[in-house]
């Protein structure tokens, strides 16, 4: 048993170095973007076996290795020695209904080449759910109370949404429902008085076949997660209503936030370039009125959940104004609109309706799915067809909501997998109702946005609704230039990468990672030439060097990456040698531009890399095994937000120059110099600093090389933000908290009231802790009177050094304190200059164990009285150098 596990130990630890980190924590980077396209076909679930179609195209490598990772009960199935054009046909047994997966391509080096979205076990059903629409449709009638206020009442809809295979026994309920059974184990029980629907309820939670049973209940777009209020504006209309058309020239926008975000930037920079992808948005709202002239060749066919028809007919103007918002966003691009009608002309709907038209967006081709409604209660239906819908690689965005609340009460604003959106006003001040918490991705216009509405009219509507929209367009742009295989992790950390701070950076609980801003994706024109002799150039033209031999020409796309996984000439890294920037270029993105590149030795004209507009320089020069040096010293860095990994594994890098380097906004820095082996030399600034960090796992893991101003080497053990040092040339640079003072020279110790005395380098204490005292430590001290913690030394029961101190003496440090029981840390206590120990642990009863064996004693001339009679009570002190 023991040699097995043992087996099954290494093999999963030999997974893991196969496989690059960000596949197997849920973080991704740029990584994500897929060079290739990974396509999934023929999905069938049949009780426990899974199969399908797997399909890689887009990438010429051959020799490729296919895999399967499970991402709830953890299993992995791998393939080798298939061609990436080739049809892979996988079967996989004892599959938990539950389970989640995704597909993964490496090349021969295991370096993955693209990825699907997290698949789930049901397939593609759009017919079984048409079907199970039709017979929803016999239970219209019960529907009535949504209009009135007896709707809020618990139960008032008489109806049960139960998940499971099998009904149970429901005989003592015969003649008070009826039963509809739908797709993916979906029951729905209609019964004809809400008493009799909760008391079946209480039944069915003892049921263990049961995976959940909750009322139907009634949601309202209005007043639960959608409009604060609707006011009338005299707004210009482009043109004359008659007559308009989003095709026309000359137009001008509604929505105030367009200009805001710079969505008319990256929309016309789209039109210029000629990108023409067409991607499919679902408003899954109070459908649209359509024969509006703002909505004139824009809409495509729906489906209506309320009279369950084909005939998504607004009438109340809530959805009609959101999917005005998109087509004013998308101005002149191919994005045609879905309306789906869940809501009545109250703006209001049930869980039952919103879930079955999540469902049908997301199985009749809806890339984006906007939801702007909401609920104070949960409804794990909701969540179920929204996992549903991202299974399918359609990306959801909601409102979070105008109750001034935490979006974790709020459905489906409290799904972390969304992209939730909060509102601000055309000053970007935050709109008062707008909710607030963790999951908040992303802010976006929401007060006082004109939008069309009924009888071919336009108005001002507020509210998280109105920000949604705006939102869902960018998305919708981002996949008309990228393509609408890009995941929704991928579009959601897109546009929160690029987002403009307004409140903590990062991650703030009232605006997310910040701002909507599209500016970053304005392509600025870089082409990439490789030639023969393994030189890559960056030019703003495509024109090559008629005396050289071309291998091939890259342009760059306008987040940098060239739209592919890693970067278009990741195929042809180990041919690059040499990378020159020929002329002054300003990409919006550097990430993962040189991964791989195993045998870069130098890189030119680095002062034409203008990175002022960069946010994300993750893995950029990842596994550049070669380098040697690198200066990248007055980089203009003050944008930046990611720079995780970004040298991860430079093997042979000796010297890293970042003088001058700005990173007061990076919140990433997880394995930066992970596994720099060699490294000896940084300089930096002192505005090289980590004061928004929220991730700095691993950064110096595996420095051996890299010393610190105390002689410290840095390794795995210096992953800590607070704590990690480097020298520069001239003053030190330090990663710290960024109100912290500078770490120094001088030794202070904290006394917590709950007896710990923590040395450390700094006057810092810790949040939440209740502090006794914090003293200054002098170099020496001539009697034990003289230590300013004596006075509370029958308090002491804990020493910790915190940090790596060198003071001059020792003496009388923990004289007398009988209570003292534990001394944590020791090593961290350099005594290379003390002089005196005299007195040290004179009287410390308390303490049995000792490990002195690290103490340097070569400078110390006293230990009178360091220890007293009894000594370390059951000699099991540890010594170097002392005479015990």
């Amino acid at each position: 048993m023991r040699k097995t596990s043992s087996i099954r130990l290494l093999l999963i630890l030999s997974l893991l170095l196969l496989f690059p980190r960000e596949f197997f924590v849920g973080y991704a980077t740029a990584a994500d973007t897929g060079a290739g396209t990974v396509q999934i076909e023929n999905r069938n679930h049949v009780n426990a076996t899974f199969s399908c179609d797997v399909k890689l195209s887009g990438v010429k490598i051959r020799g490729n290795v296919f895999a399967v990772l499970f991402a709830e009960s953890g299993r992995m199935k791998r393939v080798s020695g298939y061609p990436a054009t080739e049809t892979v046909k996988v079967t996989l047994q004892d599959v938990a209904e539950t389970d989640s997966f995704k597909i993964l391509w490496t090349d021969e080096k295991r370096m993955p080449l693209a990825r699907s979205a997290v698949l789930r076990m049901s397939g593609n059903n759009a017919e079984a759910h048409e079907n199970f629409a039709k017979q929803l449709a016999s239970l219209r009638v019960y529907d009535g109370a949504s209009g009135s206020s007896d709707a809020d009442k618990p139960y008032a809809l008489a109806r049960l949404l139960v998940s499971c295979a099998i009904l149970p026994d429901l005989r003592d309920y015969e003649g008070k429902v009826i039963t509809l059974s739908g797709p993916d184990n979906l029951h729905v029980l209609q019964f004809y008085s809400p008493l009799e629907a909760e008391n079946c309820k209480q039944y069915l939670q003892s049921c263990s076949s049961v995976r959940y049973v909750e009322p139907d209940a009634i949601i309202r777009a209005n007043d639960t997660g959608a409009v604060t209020g609707t006011f009338l504006s005299p707004k210009q209309i482009p043109l004359s209503e008659g007559s308009h058309s989003i095709q026309l020239d000359g137009y001008t926008p509604l929505s105030w936030g367009i200009a805001k975000a710079g969505i008319d930037e990256y929309t016309a920079n789209l039109r210029e370039r000629g990108v023409s992808g067409s991607v499919i948005v679902a408003v899954v709202d109070s459908g649209a009125e359509t024969n509006h002239p703002w909505l004139r060749g824009r809409l495509l066919d729906g489906y209506d959940f309320v009279e369950y028809d084909d005939i998504p007919q607004d009438e109340n103007g809530h959805g009609t104004h959101v999917a005005g918002t998109i087509a004013d966003c998308t101005h002149g691009m191919d994005v045609k609109i879905m309306p789906v009608r869940v809501l009545n002309a109250f703006a209001s709907g049930s869980y039952m309706s919103i879930a079955e038209g999540i469902r049908y967006a997301a199985d009749h081709g809806a890339n984006i799915i906007n939801l702007s409604l909401g609920s104070e209660s949960h409804s794990q239906t909701i969540d179920d067809a929204i996992q549903d819908a991202l299974s399918k690689n359609v990306t959801v965005v909601v409102a979070a909501g105008n109750k001034n609340g935490n979006v974790q009460y709020f459905c489906p604003a409290h799904m972390e997998d969304c992209i939730t959106v909060a509102a601000v006003d055309s000053d970007l001040k935050r709109f008062e109702l707008s909710n607030y918490g963790e999951t908040m991705d992303i802010t976006a216009p929401g007060v006082g946005i004109n939008s069309s509405t009924l009888n071919g009219k336009y108005e001002e509507m507020s509210g998280t609704s109105m920000a949604a929209p705006h939102v869902s367009a960018a998305a919708a742009l981002l996949m008309c230039e990228r393509g609408t295989g890009q995941t929704p992790f991928q579009i959601s950390s897109l546009l929160r990468g690029a987002a403009t701070d307004l409140g903590e950076p990062g991650k703030d609980v009232y605006f997310g990672a910040g701002f909507l801003n599209m500016r970053p994706f304005v392509l600025h024109s870089v082409y990439a030439l490789l030639y023969a002799d393994g030189e890559l150039i960056f030019q703003k033209d495509n024109a090559p060097n008629p005396d050289r031999e071309l291998v091939e020409t890259y342009p760059v796309s306008a987040s940098g990456d060239a739209g592919g996984q890693y970067v278009a000439w990741y195929g042809r890294r180990a041919d690059i040698k040499t990378v020159t920037f020929a002329e002054p270029i300003q990409p919006t993105s550097t990430a993962l531009w040189f991964y791989g590149c195993e045998n870069l030795t130098e890189v030119r004209g680095l002062e034409n890399l203008d990175v002022s507009e960069v946010t994300d320089m993750s893995q950029m020069f990842a596994r550049c095994a070669s380098l040697k040096t690198l200066d990248l010293s007055g980089l203009d860095t003050a944008n930046v937000k990611n720079m995780s990994s970004m040298f991860f594994f430079c093997g042979g890098l000796t010297e890293l120059d970042l003088t001058g380097w700005n990173t007061e906004r990076v919140t990433d820095t997880r394995d930066m110099f992970m596994a720099c082996a060699a490294l000896k030399t940084v300089y930096a600034s002192e505005s090289f600093t980590a004061g928004g960090v929220s991730d700095s796992s691993g950064m110096f893991g595996g420095c051996t090389s890299l010393v610190g101003g105390r002689g410290t080497k840095f390794d795995s053990a210096h992953a800590d933000k607070e704590r990690a040092r480097i020298d520069t040339a001239s003053a030190p640079g330090y990663f710290t908290d960024k109100n912290a003072p500078i770490p120094s020279n001088d030794v202070y110790a904290v006394l917590y009231a709950d007896g710990e005395l923590v040395f450390q380098n700094n006057n810092r204490t810790e949040s939440g802790r209740s502090v006794t005292d914090v003293y200054k430590v002098d170099k020496s001290y001539s009697k034990y009177e003289d230590i300013p913690w004596y006075e509370q030394r029958n308090n002491i029961t804990t020493v910790t050094f915190a940090d790596k101190i060198q003071p001059d003496s020792t003496a009388y440090w923990f004289n007398l304190c009988a209570k003292l029981v534990k001394i944590r840390n020791i090593s961290n206590l350099d005594t290379a200059n003390v002089t005196s120990m005299k007195g040290m642990f004179y009287g410390c009863r308390g303490l049995t164990t000792l490990d002195v064996s690290k103490f340097n004693t070569a400078n110390v001339t006293d230990m009178s009285f360091m220890y007293n009679e009894p000594r370390i009570s059951d000699k099991k002190m540890v010594a170097s150098k002392l005479d015990c």
